[in-house]
């Protein structure tokens, strides 16, 4: 008797995502494809549209059981993958999880070939609707009963007992490729789950945080420079505190120098911090500053300012870091003036030091505070709130015609303004 395979999918996006990097397997299917390996006998099987064409990936379906990572920008293209499979396949098994799964009821209410949605951690619960568990017994599942949508119980997973995701599930070479700038060898990695501010207005991750030990950070840092040849690494963790960073500082093993990236918010970057990260070898940090009007900066609750941002810069650079800094425009109460405010900033910022300058407009991603004031709106309500699939560039517009006093095309105009400025070397945020 054959072993039942599973295919992970990570479709096509639409639209340059913050999902995506190009250079690095979804860890989120990594870290269950890893747990799924460690304790069955399934045959796995990632496909990723980052290395591989969206028709080789339709082509190569073939399995009992089809897992998406879907997120806002390739739904879409995982939904055209998933109803071509049910429909040859109408016995087999369609199950999704990721950031678009908080979606979960629209999704079942609207996608009859979608059978199963995880929220939060899947490694579990994957496992037991694999092994064919009664599905009101697996965590963090929601499904159909008859015509109900059911949610189970929540669980969180006490990440210190996770493997180490196993790159030997992917051939890291095509991502190699795809990398343009100064290592070789790069991938990513995690070492927390959650936020500690969790208030940023398009977001969805929120607090609490789980971590991982120190030790075990560097654990997989060795692991992956030992058996992958990696040289260079980007913890996605969403913005470690202080604390974290020195803890990693007093935990480092003397034999390992393997170049590394973070996120990091302006307020926890001071002195002792960037030393402590120099110390770790950290090559550059992601900066999300978001805009150069102090009033607006007060105003989506970042808790920084721009002189914090400054000296940021200024400090990392003191300390022979680059940083990476992100601008969104079309924040609320977004105008002429305060765009104008935001390229002046990234100038100056520019003069202490930034490396390179992104910029993009704000999308109000579901599950972030920014879709909730959207569904706050009766019109907007109206047209959003039982939805699963979404016009991208409509979400966007009607978020800015409802919340900037300027109009999407000048936010477009200043988006290419700001990026010309000091331009990525490679596009991407990071990969989930």
């Amino acid at each position: 008797m054959r072993n039942k395979k599973i295919q992970f999918v990570f479709a096509e996006a639409e639209i340059l995502s913050v999902y995506s990097s190009g250079w690095a397997p979804p860890l989120s299917f990594l870290t269950i494809a890893s747990y799924l390996k460690n304790y069955s006998n399934l045959e796995i099987e990632l496909l990723d549209s980052q290395v591989m064409l969206q028709s080789e990936i339709e082509k190569r379906i073939d399995c009992d059981i089809l897992a998406g990572s879907i997120n806002l920008a390739n739904y879409s293209n995982f939904l055209k993958i998933a109803q071509k499979y049910k429909e040859k396949n109408p016995r087999g098994k369609v199950i999704v999880g990721g950031p678009h799964s908080l979606l979960a009821r629209n999704i079942l209410r609207n996608r009859p070939y979608i059978d199963a949605v995880v929220i939060g951690d899947g490694e579990k619960a994957f496992l037991l609707y694999c092994q064919d568990e009664k599905l009101s017994k697996i965590p963090n599942l929601v499904y159909r009963r008859d015509s109900e949508i059911l949610f189970n119980q929540k669980e969180k997973l006490n990440l210190e007992d996770l493997p180490i995701p196993d790159r030997s599930l992917v051939n890291l070479k095509p991502y190699f490729d795809n990398y343009n700038d100064e290592f070789n060898k790069p991938t990513t990695m995690y070492s927390q789950k959650g936020c500690f501010w969790g208030k940023c207005l398009f977001c969805q991750i929120k607090p609490p945080v789980r971590s991982r030990r120190p030790e075990q950070f560097w654990q997989e840092i060795k692991y992956l420079h030992d058996n992958y040849g990696i040289d260079y690494v980007w913890n996605v963790s969403d913005s470690p505190n202080k604390e974290t960073f020195l803890d990693l500082r007093n935990s480092k093993p003397k034999d390992i120098d393997i170049a590394l990236r973070f996120y990091a918010r302006t307020s926890e970057i001071d002195e002792e911090t960037a030393e402590a990260l120099k110390a770790i070898n950290c090559y550059e940090v992601f900066l999300g500053i978001e805009t150069g009007d102090s009033k607006i900066l007060q105003k989506i609750d970042k808790n920084s300012s721009l002189e914090q941002c400054l000296k940021a810069v200024e400090v990392l650079s003191k300390n022979k870091i680059k940083s990476r800094i992100s601008f969104v425009l079309g924040l609320p109460g977004e105008t002429e003036k305060t765009l104008e405010n935001t390229y002046n900033f990234a100038n100056q910022l520019i003069d202490v030091g930034a490396d390179s300058i992104a910029c993009s407009i704000l999308m109000p991603v579901p599950g972030s505070k920014s879709f909730g004031m959207m569904l706050q709106k009766e019109e907007l309500r109206k047209k959003y709130l039982h939805e699963d699939l979404f016009n991208l560039n409509e979400l966007q517009k009607d978020w800015v015609e409802s919340f900037c006093k300027v109009d999407y095309s000048s936010l477009v105009e200043m988006v290419k303004k700001i990026k010309e400025l000091k331009p990525e070397k490679f596009s991407g945020l990071f990969t989930s």
